[in-house]
């Protein structure tokens, strides 16, 4: 099995692989309105309930240009265990979404990407996840939100 990353930096929902990506996907844009992206107090949980246990949040952490884990949901944490508060650069096993992150980060633009990572019950572990800057001035990414899906094939 060929461990190709799929980096899509222009995608179209239709490149998702799970309806709850194109609805938190259309939340950002319409929370984001006219700015380049929304802030983290724009967003409220209420709103996206069923997406939670699929969300992944990071504090950016410029002086490091570093990421720590802030929030993760339940189906996330199912299969990448439970990394809240530790630093992404020291998740060896996570490392290589270190350059996506920082991607993120510099251009100021959600990204999607699509993985095989490690392997559970014989089965390889497919992933896919829309990444999404948040900021507090619309001109300094503080934060990136993560919607992951998993499939074992």
């Amino acid at each position: 099995m060929s461990n190709k990353v799929e980096f899509m930096t222009d995608f179209d929902t239709a490149d998702f692989t799970a309806r709850y990506q194109i609805e938190f996907f259309e939340y950002w844009k319409k929370i984001k309105s006219s700015r380049t992206m929304p802030s983290r107090s724009d967003i409220s949980p209420h709103d996206f309930v069923s997406i939670l246990p699929h969300i992944i949040m990071f504090d950016y952490l410029p002086d490091e240009n570093d990421f720590m884990v802030r929030l993760i949901g339940t189906k996330s944490a199912s299969l990448l265990g439970e990394p809240k508060g530790r630093r992404l650069s020291d998740l060896k096993e996570h490392v290589s979404s270190l350059e996506r992150l920082r991607w993120c980060v510099e251009n100021k633009k959600p990204y999607y990407v699509i993985d095989t990572m490690g392997k559970k019950k014989n089965k390889h572990i497919k992933s896919s996840a829309l990444v999404m800057p948040l900021s507090k001035n619309d001109q300094d990414v503080n934060m990136v939100i993560m919607v992951c899906n998993f499939w074992l094939i």
